[in-house]
């Protein structure tokens, strides 16, 4: 497999589909802005309650805590909404027919909780580096640092590959068509180096996002725009990008 050809095509999906993703993005994707802004208020939560610098900062816990909880509650069925009608509209060409897609009920489930699986089967690893990278580095010694910090460096890039092998199962449930972990696996031999591709271009893809971006950065209702357009975009590319994979090595399609 090539990992530019998938790339390209799960590329060009989103762009010569652009109107068919608006249709399934749009109103889910209004509906989690103005939930997370209603939040907001009802809570009475400044739009700055959480910081990277201060954490939650003097804000009460308890408040915070339950703001997170229902951001990331919203986020993550909006997400499965606007994946599954995307994932069915490109594998069983099941096309929008206004602007709110159907809600699935059934495979939203489905895809909750193998989505759940997939996340803590990559958290345990991942927390698991962190700690060891953690612990070297409150040596404050090079050697050790560097040695541990390339060893981490390559267990993260196979962690992102293998993620992607697994993360298959998801546009399978979206379609009903169960595929188990293993067998995701287990279909996707030899993938590794298109994988790899794969990231590499969706970074450098970021990168650029991120560099075009520093132009907006004075004029702040522009850089608004283009931060909510370029977010939909790529996140239309990942979803585009499992639904390619799967097409790939579960149904043995070819790509043009």
């Amino acid at each position: 497999m090539s990992g530019w050809k998938v790339f390209k095509h799960s590329f060009g999906m989103v762009v010569r589909n652009f109107w068919k993703a608006v249709q399934i993005f749009a109103v889910p994707w209004a509906l989690a802005l103005v939930a997370g802004i209603a939040t907001i208020f009802v809570l009475d939560l400044p739009s700055d309650f959480y910081s990277y610098e201060s954490g939650f900062g003097d804000y009460p816990v308890g408040k915070s805590i339950l703001g997170a909880l229902i951001g990331i509650a919203i986020l993550t069925f909006t997400g499965m909404w606007i994946a599954i009608a995307w994932h069915r509209f490109i594998l069983l060409e099941e096309h929008p027919t206004g602007f709110i897609p159907p809600i699935n009920k059934d495979r939203m489930i489905g895809y909750f909780t193998r989505g759940l699986f997939l996340v803590f089967i990559m958290l345990i690893p991942t927390v698991l580096i962190g700690i060891v990278v953690g612990l070297v580095a409150a040596l404050q010694s090079p050697g050790p640092i560097v040695v541990v910090g390339t060893v981490a460096f390559v267990a993260f890039l196979a962690l992102i590959i293998i993620s992607y092998r697994l993360s298959i199962v998801l546009p399978a449930e979206a379609i009903g068509s169960r595929l188990s972990f293993s067998q995701a696996f287990n279909d996707t031999r030899g993938s590794t180096k298109g994988l790899m591709v794969i990231f590499l271009c969706f970074v450098a893809l970021s990168v650029a996002i991120e560099t075009v971006g520093m132009l907006f950065t004075f004029f702040p209702l522009l850089d608004l725009v283009y931060i909510a357009g370029t977010s939909v975009f790529t996140s239309m590319l990942n979803i585009s990008i499992l639904t390619t994979l799967y097409g790939v090595y579960i149904e043995n399609r070819e790509l043009s």
